[in-house]
């Protein structure tokens, strides 16, 4: 969490001598350094949008995606969507 400092200069604190043999590189999205599939958008997923969603992958299919706020506060539209 402490974006004001470079990662080197972390690294470097955390592993000492060592952190120059090391890569270091900002925080990202993880489909920024793999290919992904399929993504939930938002908040953490409640657990039956995330079984349907698996058991639908799972069978062949494609999931269908909510026609609702994938937030918890779904009195809310959720900015991610």
């Amino acid at each position: 969490m402490k974006n004001h400092e470079s990662r080197k200069e972390l690294a470097e604190k955390v592993y000492g001598s060592l952190a120059g043999e090391m890569k270091v590189f900002n925080p990202a999205p993880f489909h920024c350094f793999i290919k992904v599939d399929f993504a939930i958008a938002g908040c953490p997923p409640e657990k039956d949008e995330l079984l349907t969603t698996l058991s639908a992958l799972l069978a062949g299919t494609f999931p269908v995606l909510p026609d609702y706020p994938v937030c918890r506060n779904r009195e809310n539209r959720c900015l991610l969507i």
